[in-house]
């Protein structure tokens, strides 16, 4: 069967402001943003962490939070993103998605020293590709900075990728949602397909099996308040993408 991987369309629809939120690695000197960083570990580590400095660039301040998505996260690892505090770490595949529950708020010219990525192999053999943004509090479409970070633990090739090549087809909408999502997908996948949609906070509001191959579904969005939800297919225990909605009547 093919290896599936997972193609990050967040970035689609998200709107990005450029020259104004600076990533430098803790300690050193050039920006990252946008970057793929490659961590090597043991799968016997009690954990690889990687540390980064957040420099607002611009001419006003910025209320930042940091959303994490786990591209392609091996099964039984776990992982915690630090922004003003350092929260429980989560095991892959429990909220792929997930917002900082703090917000950090940086000056002209400030520097923020509050993040670090945090992962946990377990004795695991393999690797996991995270994707960190940092985004506007009020509004999470707003992207200041992205950085990708791969951490490998393995005995082989580290396989995680952010590449698109392997999906075939896809279409959501209306996006903005009023009563109904349209949901159309199609990848090389022989497993069956879930789809889960959650609320910023990682609360799950639907879940569907769709199928295999080609399949369509609509969600109901009707009974949902207003605001951001993710939307995360899976096939068995590969996420295959994950696209972000808006929900508003």
């Amino acid at each position: 069967m093919k290896k599936i991987l997972l193609p990050v369309l967040l970035v689609l629809i998200a709107h990005f402001v450029s020259a104004q939120v600076k990533i430098v690695e803790f300690g050193k000197n050039g920006d990252i943003n946008g970057a793929t960083i490659g961590l090597n570990g043991l799968a016997t580590d009690n954990e690889i962490a990687f540390y980064v400095e957040t420099i607002n660039e611009g001419s006003s301040s910025l209320d930042i939070k940091v959303l994490r998505t786990e591209v392609d996260a091996l099964t039984g690892s776990e992982n915690a993103t630090c922004w003003a505090v350092c929260p429980p770490e989560e095991l892959a595949g429990v909220q792929p998605v997930l917002l900082s529950a703090f917000s950090q708020t940086i000056a002209p010219g400030d520097t923020n020293s509050t993040f670090s990525a945090h992962y946990y192999p377990n004795n695991l053999d393999g690797c996991s590709l995270l994707k960190y943004d940092w985004v506007d509090t009020q509004d999470t479409s707003i992207v200041y900075a992205t950085l990708y970070i791969r951490f490998m633990h393995g005995t082989g090739a580290c396989t995680a990728s952010t590449s698109l090549e392997e999906l075939i087809d896809f279409d959501i909408y209306p996006n903005p949602a009023n009563d109904n999502l349209n949901v159309q997908l199609s990848t090389p996948s022989d497993e069956t397909i879930t789809m889960r949609m959650v609320d910023v906070l990682g609360k799950v509001v639907s879940t569907q099996t769709l199928g295999s191959g080609s399949v369509y579904s609509s969600i109901t969005t009707s009974n949902l308040v207003n605001g951001v939800y993710f939307v995360t297919f899976e096939a068995g225990t590969k996420t295959l993408l994950t696209k972000k909605v808006v929900v508003r009547h």
